[in-house]
């Protein structure tokens, strides 16, 4: 019994051996030096070194020299990684930044909110990897950002709030993907933006107010994804925009307040649908706008304030929901307009103030609402106006200040009493906007002004006063 107990402290001793062995040999392995005024940790069994940080911490001041090999105990080691949060917050390194051709990885927030460094900043090609906001809110640097082949993405908010860089940036051919924010408030680049063939996504805000932007924005066929204000606010670019048939998603924001795009906008059978507010602000598309049969939906203010189109407007026979500001303020639209019969819902405002139509309104038959002030102020829409048995609800305001209408006026029998008052309200048939004595209920002066119709089609169970004061 005693010889077994002797056998098993035994064990243990020599386990416990093991394991302190195992972690002299670990301390002997990586150490954390300093020298000169850098902070390193060597890897003895690789002999490289990640450089980890200034002596003086956020207090260093001067130029930031790093060196591509550093020698210690008789020993050089090479100088392959700029670690995590090295130099986080050192605003008062000041002078030009030159990374080493040593260097491989450049850590996660590594040179963030360094404001000081100054002239341009070149990424040697031995650099395959750099993390989020590595070099985020570097105000400071100026000239061109040249990035190396080596790279195959470029991530999250890398070089986010880097105001100062100017002239053209390209992108190499090896990158395949733009991460969230990646260039975002880079507003001084001042020349072209060159995207390669390589590339698949373009990322959230990836480039949200570059305004500095010039010349057009050509996006090649590998890009499948546009994400959430990708060029948001890249007021710059000018010429016609294309959007490759690759593409099948946009998203939300993704081109709002591209004020500078001339020409006409072209959106392929690929893309399903249109994000909220995808074009808002893009005044200077001209021509005419076609809405191709791939997509379903047009989301909330996705063309809104689009108004330098020139042209008509066909809207492909796949939507099924055109959402609140979706068309509003695009005044230059002409000739008629159709709601295709897969159109189930027509938001607040869609159509608001597109004064600039000149033919036909026609809604089509699966229409089920019309949101409020829908159609206000489209007042060169002519002819007569049928709104179809499948509309329930019209919404307030929706057809008010459409002036031009000329014809007969049919309302479906599903419209409640309420819509008609509402829905219908100050729609100058007469040209008048107001009556002096028209109150919430008070149906006597609903219609009274609407002489111009020749006739009008009536719920048959329809009643709330004498109808025979409604058209005197």
């Amino acid at each position: 019994m005693n010889e077994r107990i002797i056998q098993q402290k035994r064990a243990i001793k020599a386990v416990l051996l093991i394991l302190l062995l195992s972690v002299v040999g670990m301390t002997k392995m990586y150490a954390d030096v300093t020298i000169g005024n850098l902070n390193y940790s060597l890897n003895s069994s690789t002999l490289t070194a990640t450089l980890t940080g200034h002596k003086d911490g956020t207090s260093a001041t001067g130029n930031l020299i790093i060196p591509s090999t550093v020698t210690y105990g008789r020993q050089m080691y090479s100088v392959t990684a700029i670690g995590n949060y090295a130099f986080q917050d050192c605003s008062e390194l000041s002078g030009g930044l030159n990374i080493p051709n040593s260097v491989t990885t450049i850590g996660e927030f590594a040179f963030y909110n360094c404001s000081g460094f100054t002239g341009s900043l070149t990424i040697p090609n031995s650099v395959t990897e750099i993390g989020r906001d590595a070099f985020r809110g570097c105000s400071g640097f100026t000239g061109s950002l040249t990035i190396p082949n080596s790279m195959t993405s470029i991530g999250t908010q890398v070089f986010f709030q880097c105001s100062g860089f100017t002239g053209s940036l390209t992108i190499p051919n090896s990158v395949t993907e733009i991460g969230h924010a990646a260039f975002g408030y880079c507003s001084g680049f001042t020349g072209s933006l060159t995207i390669p063939s390589s590339m698949t996504t373009i990322g959230y805000g990836a480039f949200v107010h570059c305004s500095g932007f010039t010349g057009e924005l050509i996006i090649p066929n590998s890009v499948t994804l546009i994400d959430d204000s990708a060029f948001s606010g890249c007021s710059g670019f000018t010429g016609s925009l294309t959007i490759p048939n690759s593409v099948t998603t946009i998203g939300k924001w993704a081109f709002e307040g591209c004020s500078g795009f001339t020409g006409s906008l072209t959106i392929p059978n690929s893309v399903t649908s249109i994000a909220s507010y995808a074009f808002k602000g893009c005044s200077g598309f001209t021509g005419n706008l076609t809405i191709p049969n791939s997509v379903t939906i047009i989301g909330n203010g996705a063309y809104y304030g689009c108004s330098g189109f020139t042209g008509s407007l066909t809207i492909g026979s796949s939507v099924t929901s055109i959402g609140d500001y979706a068309f509003r303020d695009c005044s230059g639209f002409t000739g008629s307009l159709t709601i295709p019969n897969s159109v189930t819902s027509i938001g607040d405002y869609a159509f608001g103030y597109c004064s600039g139509f000149t033919g036909s309104l026609t809604i089509g038959s699966s229409v089920t609402s019309i949101g409020d002030y829908a159609f206000r102020d489209c007042s060169g829409f002519t002819g007569s106006l049928t709104i179809p048995n499948s509309v329930t609800s019209v919404g307030d305001y929706a057809f008010s200040y459409c002036s031009g209408f000329t014809g007969s006026l049919t309302i479906g029998n599903s419209v409640t009493e309420r819509d008609w008052f509402m829905g219908f309200l100050w729609m100058r048939f007469y040209g008048l906007s107001h009556h002096p004595e028209l109150r919430d209920h008070d149906w006597q002066f609903c219609f009274l002004w609407l002489q111009r119709l020749h006739r009008l089609a009536y719920h048959p169970e329809f009643r709330d006063h004498d109808w025979q004061l409604r058209f005197l």
